[in-house]
């Protein structure tokens, strides 16, 4: 049996290829389609196709989308922008989303001061 995080990985890798599959993970990170062409050595066509054939797999229209998709079946720590902590991690090598997920919104509330 499949952890969430093992099934969401499945059901990408059978819909994607490699290289949508990089595109997505920086798309994620939020950054934009000239730094993803700088990064991967492509050109910014060549990412603005990858993302349009993405969004279509995956039946999303943006990154915004896109970013909730991916987050809610469970690979919210796989495509973090920051690498989780060590404490986030059980037993069994699989990332506690919920720690995750709990460290973030503390973080953003700490990012935000109460008017």
């Amino acid at each position: 049996m499949q952890t969430p995080l093992q099934e969401t990985a499945t059901w990408l890798n059978q819909r994607l290829t490699a290289r949508e599959l990089q595109v997505m993970k920086l798309v994620i990170q939020g950054l934009p389609s000239k730094s993803i062409a700088a990064k991967l050595g492509i050109s910014q066509r060549t990412v603005d196709a990858h993302r349009g054939s993405m969004y279509s797999k995956l039946n999303v229209r943006g990154a915004m989308e896109l970013a909730h998709l991916v987050f809610t079946r469970g690979m919210r720590s796989r495509y973090s922008l920051a690498e989780p902590d060590a404490d986030a991690y059980n037993g069994s090598g699989q990332t506690q989303t919920s720690s995750l997920i709990e460290r973030d919104y503390i973080a953003e509330q700490d990012d935000h001061p109460v008017r």
